[in-house]
């Protein structure tokens, strides 16, 4: 039991590192989409720089 344990941790860590690296990725690409979308409803400016 001990063996695995030891051989197992760093697997888990190298796992659990890059899953929390790929989750602030995909925050920093999410908070852009809508950080967009607001900006795009928010500014009254931009329907008429559209027009």
């Amino acid at each position: 039991m001990m063996k695995k344990s030891k051989h197992l941790a760093p697997i888990f860590e190298v796992r659990t590192v890059t899953a929390n690296t790929v989750i602030e990725e995909l925050r920093k690409d999410i908070r852009q989409i809508f950080s967009e979308k607001t900006i795009d409803g928010v500014k009254p400016g931009t329907e008429l720089d559209r027009g």
